[in-house]
Formats: structure tokens, sequence, C-alpha cells
């Protein structure tokens, strides 16, 4: 007798139940690009933009507790060939922006249908990634990011629920969702 181990609902899940229908969008903090590749296969209208720095963080090392921060750019490098192969049969459908994450706001016009925020979970990275990128998102679409409550990084929380206060929709997978 055989048994299937249900699907557990992921954070990809989040954004392709509330925007089936997207042609472009963000993803910030890609790092090994697993969702990239979900949401890609999921959503074959969309064009999504991979937005991550993908070097290390020297200087940062001490000011911020994220375990990422503390890794050399040999496991950057690797995740970046990792992020590759996982999006290589969208590639068409691909764009790397290989930046801070507010930076690389600046090189986008708009019209986003989402972003999804996953990079610096420190209170402050948080706020910064939202001012920057939320007007990027086209009227109606989303901004939705993941970690909100989770015990790792409580600061992700804080910073949602400040920005957003009662609009936060709570998914699966501490995932918040917000329709602008």
């Amino acid at each position: 007798m055989r048994r299937d181990k249900p699907v557990e609902r992921m954070r990809w899940h989040a954004v392709i139940d509330r925007c089936p229908d997207a042609t472009l969008g963000a993803e910030l903090g890609v790092l090994r690009g697993t969702m990239s590749r979900e949401l890609l296969n999921a959503l074959p209208g969309l064009h999504l933009l991979l937005v991550d720095r993908w070097a290390e963080y020297p200087d940062e090392r001490k000011l911020n507790p994220s375990r990422v921060t503390r890794q050399t750019q040999e496991y950057f490098d690797e995740a970046l060939e990792e992020c590759r192969g996982n999006v290589a049969p969208y590639s068409e459908r691909v764009t790397f922006l290989r930046h801070d994450t507010v930076a690389a706001a600046g090189h986008v016009h708009g019209g986003l249908d989402f972003v999804f925020v996953d990079a610096d979970h420190t209170y402050q990275g948080v706020i910064d990634d939202v001012t920057a990128w939320m007007s990027k998102v086209r009227k109606g679409g989303w901004i939705l990011g993941h970690d909100y409550g989770s015990k790792r990084h409580p600061e992700v929380k804080r910073a949602v629920d400040k920005l957003f206060g009662r609009r936060v929709e709570v998914d699966a997978d501490h995932v918040w969702a917000v329709k602008l």
C-alpha cells in the first residue's frame, strides 16, 4: 500500500495563488533560486527579476545576526551557480540584478505584479526593502515576504506590522502578504 506524503504549502504557493496571471515580478534575496524555479515553472507568463548581491558581508557580520552574513564569497559563488542551474530552463524569462536590494530598485521602472521580500531580515533592512520596492508594484499588485513570525527573525514581523498594520495577510511557511 502506497502512502503519498501530502504536498506541504511553501512560500511560493502564496505568490502563485495571489498572482496566477503575473507577467512581471521580483524576488529579493534569491540565493539558490529554489523559489524562483518554482514560480517560473508554475507561472508560464512570468518574467522574474532575481535580485541578490551574491557577495559576502564583511562589514555587517557583527551587526546582523543572520547566518548568511557570516558566509564566504565561495559560498555565494556556489549559490549563484546553483541558482543559474535552477532557472536555466526559463532563462529567457529571467533578469539577474546582482546588486544590493535597495540599490537594485533604482534600475526598475515599475509595473510589477508582485515583489517578494526575503533579503535583509533586520528591522531596518525590511523597512528599506519595502520602502524601495513598494512603488514599483502596480495598483492591485502584491508585496509579500518571508519569515513573518519566525523565531529566528522576529524583526521581520515587527517591521511589516509597523508598515502595514492590520492589512497584513498571513500564509503558511511564515509568509506575509499585502495587496496594494
